[in-house]
């Protein structure tokens, strides 16, 4: 949806349309259960996280100025609910990529060999993403994997857009470190 559709079902919300919400979660819920998933890398977690995010988000709708998209607004409060839940469970959880791949895909892959490929890679950046710190992994995910711009991750993070650029690049090399011996190991 655009800035503008969002804008528009808001207003629709705010005037007594509560049924008009649903399209707002529809549009968003992969994207805040993906981010939950990762950042606390249990299902379950991931799906209380994300009704709570959606409810809070609904109550909090007065608050939403219309100066970001409400898609990072969603975000930040996604983000920084899955950081309380982290502090609530008081260990350190690990992110992870969801398997894009689902079984109707499946049927339609020619070549076996290149989705084992596929799948190991994944597999790969899977467990290097989980080696790293929460953060960090939710910064590469945002970046690389839900296409936020630099800027919409500093709104969301409630960070400069500078400082994402520093976050990213040390996420990178972190991410790199992590899988270069991996790669080396496949290569030979």
């Amino acid at each position: 949806m655009s800035k503008q559709t969002d804008h528009l079902i808001i207003a629709e919300v705010r005037a007594g349309n509560t049924n008009a919400y649903a399209k707002l979660v529809t549009q968003y819920q992969v994207m805040i259960f993906t981010l939950a998933v990762r950042m606390l890398n249990d299902r379950e977690e991931a799906e209380e996280v994300a009704q709570d995010v959606f409810v809070k988000a609904y109550q909090k709708l007065g608050h939403f100025k219309g100066q970001s998209k409400f898609s990072t607004w969603l975000y930040r409060i996604a983000y920084n609910a899955c950081l309380d839940r982290l502090k609530v469970l008081k260990r350190t959880v690990r992110s992870e990529i969801l398997d894009e791949v689902n079984e109707s895909d499946l049927g339609e892959i020619q070549n076996g060999l290149s989705h084992l490929l596929a799948q190991e890679r994944k597999d790969m950046i899977n467990l290097a993403l989980s080696k790293l710190e929460p953060e960090e992994s939710a910064i590469i995910t945002s970046f690389y994997f839900e296409e936020l711009s630099l800027r919409e991750i500093a709104v969301a993070l409630n960070i400069s857009e500078s400082n994402v650029k520093v976050r990213l690049h040390r996420s990178r090399k972190k991410l790199f470190a992590i899988l270069k011996p991996v790669v080396k190991t496949e290569i030979i």
